[in-house]
C-alpha cells in the first residue's frame, strides 16, 4: 500500500466532516432518505450512499465508525460491521485515535 495509514485516516475524517455538513443544511432530515458521499480512504471517490436517518445515526454513534459504498473496504486498516444495500459499515482499526480525535461529534459535545 503506497499511501500513508495517516492520509488515509485523514481522508476518512475528511469525508465524515462533509456529511455533517451536509446533514445540518439538510436541517437533520428525520424522515426518508438522504445521499452522504462515500466516506472510503480513496481522495479521489465521488460516489454517495443513500440512507435513512436511522441508519446513519447508528454509523455516527462510533468515532470509528464510517460508512463506505460496498466494494471500497480496505480491511488492512479496516473491518467491515455491517453491508446494506449498496453500502457497508467499517470500523477504523489502524489510525483509530485518529478518528476519535477528529469526530465532529465528539468535539462539538454532541
Amino acid at each position: 500500500m503506497s499511501v500513508s495509514l495517516e492520509r488515509l485516516a485523514r481522508n476518512q475524517a475528511l469525508f465524515r466532516e462533509v456529511n455533517e455538513r451536509l446533514l445540518e443544511l439538510s436541517d437533520g432530515f428525520q424522515d426518508g432518505s438522504m445521499q452522504f458521499v462515500c466516506e472510503c480512504s480513496n481522495e479521489d471517490c465521488t460516489e454517495t450512499v443513500t440512507m435513512n436517518h436511522q441508519a446513519y445515526e447508528s454509523v455516527r454513534a462510533h468515532s470509528t465508525f464510517f460508512v463506505i459504498v460496498s466494494g471500497h473496504e480496505i480491511l488492512q486498516v479496516e473491518k467491515v460491521i455491517d453491508s446494506r444495500d449498496g453500502w457497508t459499515i467499517v470500523q477504523k482499526v489502524t489510525e483509530s485515535d485518529y478518528a476519535v480525535e477528529t469526530d465532529p461529534r465528539r468535539r462539538n459535545g454532541a
